[in-house]
């Protein structure tokens, strides 16, 4: 973290937030900030997300807002989820279908999180529905 940063907070009194799970960090000292200056991360997050999944989810929370497990008392169905994004998508003719694709994939992504699934276990869902599906398919 950047000098500056800790003097401006300090003397702002505002309360820092990690920019993952928005807790309170209260001990400046254990602040972790990514290369990515999109904030700064709690230690917990830190030990519980590889890095990969910092840099993805920071990403995803600029660009969507919220954060992770905001709604984690509300339903997640990744189905639901998914007939939901592709709806709005699909009526997009200004979007490629790859473009659609990465886009429907970012959002599905981002809904899980918000709903407090961590990334490892959003994509063993997606595996096993995918699975599923095609089981189902050649059936």
């Amino acid at each position: 973290m950047v000098k500056s940063q800790k003097i401006s907070v300090k003397s702002s009194n505002k309360r820092l937030k990690c920019a993952i799970c928005h807790n309170d960090i209260n001990d400046i000292s254990l602040v972790h900030q990514p290369q990515l200056n999109l904030g700064v991360i709690c230690t917990d997050c830190c030990e519980y997300f590889s890095k990969e999944d910092i840099r993805s989810m920071l990403e995803l929370f600029l660009m969507y807002g919220g954060y992770f497990g905001q709604l984690r008392n509300q339903n997640f169905s990744l189905i639901t989820e998914l007939k939901k994004i592709n709806l709005f998508y699909s009526h997009d003719k200004s979007l490629s279908s790859d473009e659609i694709i990465l886009e429907v994939n970012s959002r599905l992504l981002h809904n899980a999180l918000v709903h407090g699934i961590h990334p490892k276990d959003y994509l063993h869902s997606l595996k096993k529905l995918l699975n599923d599906s095609l089981h189902d398919y050649f059936l």
